[in-house]
Protein backbone atom coordinates (compact mmCIF):
# COMPACT_ATOMS: atom_id res chain seq x y z
CA UNK A 1 0.00 0.00 0.00
CA UNK A 2 2.85 2.41 0.76
CA UNK A 3 4.36 1.65 -2.66
CA UNK A 4 1.05 2.55 -4.32
CA UNK A 5 0.93 5.88 -2.51
CA UNK A 6 4.49 6.71 -3.54
CA UNK A 7 4.02 5.72 -7.16
CA UNK A 8 0.73 7.66 -7.36
CA UNK A 9 2.34 10.75 -5.84
CA UNK A 10 5.24 10.75 -8.29
CA UNK A 11 3.19 9.87 -11.36
CA UNK A 12 2.08 13.40 -12.17
CA UNK A 13 4.54 16.12 -13.16
CA UNK A 14 3.06 18.65 -10.70
CA UNK A 15 3.70 16.38 -7.74
CA UNK A 16 7.26 15.76 -8.93
CA UNK A 17 7.91 19.51 -9.15
CA UNK A 18 6.49 20.01 -5.65
CA UNK A 19 8.74 17.31 -4.31
CA UNK A 20 11.79 18.92 -5.97
CA UNK A 21 10.80 22.32 -4.57
CA UNK A 22 10.54 20.84 -1.07
CA UNK A 23 13.93 19.17 -1.53
CA UNK A 24 15.42 22.54 -2.50
CA UNK A 25 13.81 24.42 0.38
CA UNK A 26 14.45 21.74 2.96
CA UNK A 27 18.19 22.57 3.33
CA UNK A 28 17.25 26.26 3.52
CA UNK A 29 14.73 25.46 6.24
CA UNK A 30 17.32 23.44 8.12
CA UNK A 31 19.84 26.29 7.84
CA UNK A 32 17.21 28.80 9.07
CA UNK A 33 16.45 26.64 12.12
CA UNK A 34 20.16 26.30 12.95
CA UNK A 35 20.61 30.08 12.76
CA UNK A 36 17.53 30.60 14.93
CA UNK A 37 18.76 28.14 17.54
CA UNK A 38 22.25 29.63 17.61
CA UNK A 39 20.86 33.15 18.02
CA UNK A 40 18.79 32.14 21.02
CA UNK A 41 21.42 29.85 22.49
CA UNK A 42 22.17 32.10 25.46
CA UNK A 43 19.21 30.63 27.35
CA UNK A 44 20.81 27.61 28.92
CA UNK A 45 17.84 26.74 31.12
CA UNK A 46 14.40 28.17 31.92
CA UNK A 47 11.74 26.63 34.14
CA UNK A 48 8.85 27.96 36.20
CA UNK A 49 6.25 26.80 38.69
CA UNK A 50 2.64 28.00 38.40
CA UNK A 51 1.05 28.74 41.77
CA UNK A 52 -2.46 27.54 42.56
CA UNK A 53 -5.02 30.36 42.74
CA UNK A 54 -2.24 32.95 42.17
CA UNK A 55 -1.29 32.66 45.83
CA UNK A 56 2.17 31.94 47.27
CA UNK A 57 2.07 30.49 50.76
CA UNK A 58 5.09 31.40 52.84
CA UNK A 59 5.86 27.76 53.61
CA UNK A 60 5.49 26.47 50.04
CA UNK A 61 9.13 26.28 48.96
CA UNK A 62 9.69 26.05 45.23
CA UNK A 63 12.51 23.79 44.05
CA UNK A 64 14.09 23.26 40.66
CA UNK A 65 16.78 20.89 39.42
CA UNK A 66 19.09 22.47 36.87
CA UNK A 67 21.45 20.32 34.82
CA UNK A 68 24.95 21.85 34.67
CA UNK A 69 26.68 20.51 31.58
CA UNK A 70 29.85 22.62 31.46
CA UNK A 71 31.65 23.27 34.72
CA UNK A 72 34.00 25.93 33.36
CA UNK A 73 31.43 28.30 31.84
CA UNK A 74 30.13 31.37 33.64
CA UNK A 75 26.39 31.74 33.94
CA UNK A 76 23.85 34.32 35.00
CA UNK A 77 21.04 33.23 37.31
CA UNK A 78 17.80 35.23 37.40
CA UNK A 79 14.45 34.62 39.09
CA UNK A 80 11.39 34.75 36.87
CA UNK A 81 8.53 36.42 38.75
CA UNK A 82 5.04 36.65 37.23
CA UNK A 83 2.31 38.49 39.12
CA UNK A 84 -1.01 40.22 38.57
CA UNK A 85 -1.95 43.87 39.09
CA UNK A 86 -3.44 43.01 42.49
CA UNK A 87 -0.07 41.93 43.91
CA UNK A 88 -0.06 43.94 47.18
CA UNK A 89 3.59 45.02 47.51
CA UNK A 90 6.14 47.12 45.64
CA UNK A 91 8.77 44.44 46.37
CA UNK A 92 9.24 40.72 46.99
CA UNK A 93 11.47 39.17 49.67
CA UNK A 94 12.95 35.75 48.88
CA UNK A 95 15.57 33.37 50.13
CA UNK A 96 17.37 31.56 47.33
CA UNK A 97 19.48 28.52 48.11
CA UNK A 98 21.70 26.71 45.60
CA UNK A 99 22.82 23.17 46.29
CA UNK A 100 25.79 22.92 43.94
CA UNK A 101 26.87 19.77 42.04
CA UNK A 102 30.10 19.62 44.11
CA UNK A 103 28.12 19.37 47.38
CA UNK A 104 28.51 22.98 48.53
CA UNK A 105 25.58 25.26 49.31
CA UNK A 106 24.96 28.98 48.79
CA UNK A 107 22.04 30.72 50.48
CA UNK A 108 21.06 34.37 50.65
CA UNK A 109 18.05 36.58 51.32
CA UNK A 110 17.03 38.98 48.53
CA UNK A 111 14.67 41.93 48.38
CA UNK A 112 13.67 42.80 44.82
CA UNK A 113 11.91 46.03 43.88
CA UNK A 114 8.89 45.48 41.63
CA UNK A 115 7.87 49.16 41.31
CA UNK A 116 9.82 52.32 40.59
CA UNK A 117 9.73 55.43 42.81
CA UNK A 118 6.65 56.71 40.98
CA UNK A 119 4.75 53.49 41.77
CA UNK A 120 4.89 51.99 38.27
CA UNK A 121 5.49 48.27 37.81
CA UNK A 122 8.99 47.45 36.56
CA UNK A 123 7.57 44.27 35.02
CA UNK A 124 6.60 43.77 31.38
CA UNK A 125 2.82 43.79 31.11
CA UNK A 126 0.93 41.37 28.87
CA UNK A 127 -2.77 41.76 29.59
CA UNK A 128 -3.22 41.04 33.30
CA UNK A 129 0.19 39.32 33.60
CA UNK A 130 3.28 41.19 34.76
CA UNK A 131 6.59 39.41 34.13
CA UNK A 132 10.05 40.37 35.34
CA UNK A 133 13.43 38.62 35.50
CA UNK A 134 15.21 39.54 38.73
CA UNK A 135 19.03 39.24 38.86
CA UNK A 136 20.30 36.82 41.51
CA UNK A 137 23.90 35.89 40.69
CA UNK A 138 25.66 37.04 37.53
CA UNK A 139 28.98 35.39 36.74
CA UNK A 140 28.35 32.20 38.70
CA UNK A 141 30.84 29.47 37.87
CA UNK A 142 30.22 25.81 38.66
CA UNK A 143 33.25 23.72 39.59
CA UNK A 144 31.62 20.44 38.54
CA UNK A 145 29.07 19.33 36.00
CA UNK A 146 26.00 17.67 37.44
CA UNK A 147 22.70 18.66 39.02
CA UNK A 148 22.20 21.98 40.83
CA UNK A 149 19.12 22.11 43.06
CA UNK A 150 17.69 25.60 43.56
CA UNK A 151 15.17 26.36 46.33
CA UNK A 152 13.19 29.62 46.44
CA UNK A 153 11.33 30.67 49.59
CA UNK A 154 8.79 33.44 50.03
CA UNK A 155 10.18 35.54 52.92
CA UNK A 156 7.32 38.02 53.22
CA UNK A 157 5.79 38.07 56.70
CA UNK A 158 2.26 37.21 55.55
CA UNK A 159 1.25 33.57 55.47
CA UNK A 160 -0.22 33.97 51.96
CA UNK A 161 0.88 36.40 49.27
CA UNK A 162 -1.89 36.95 46.69
CA UNK A 163 -1.26 37.92 43.08
CA UNK A 164 1.78 35.67 42.49
CA UNK A 165 1.16 33.54 39.41
CA UNK A 166 4.54 31.96 38.63
CA UNK A 167 8.01 31.75 40.09
CA UNK A 168 10.88 30.33 38.09
CA UNK A 169 14.52 30.54 37.18
CA UNK A 170 16.38 31.53 34.07
CA UNK A 171 20.00 30.44 33.67
CA UNK A 172 21.88 32.06 30.78
CA UNK A 173 25.46 31.87 29.65
CA UNK A 174 27.34 35.03 30.63
CA UNK A 175 28.01 36.73 27.25
CA UNK A 176 30.95 38.70 28.68
CA UNK A 177 32.87 35.62 29.83
CA UNK A 178 32.08 32.75 27.43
Amino acid sequence: MVENMVSTATASGANTNRRKAFALTHPALLFFLLVLISCTGDKAFRISHTLNNANWNRFDFIEFNVPIEQAASENNLDVLFVHSADYPNAYIDMNITLYMPDGTMRSRDYMFDLKDKQGNWLSNQDGDRYTIELPVIHGIRFTEAGNCRIRIENKLTRLDTPGVREVGIVMTKNPDRN
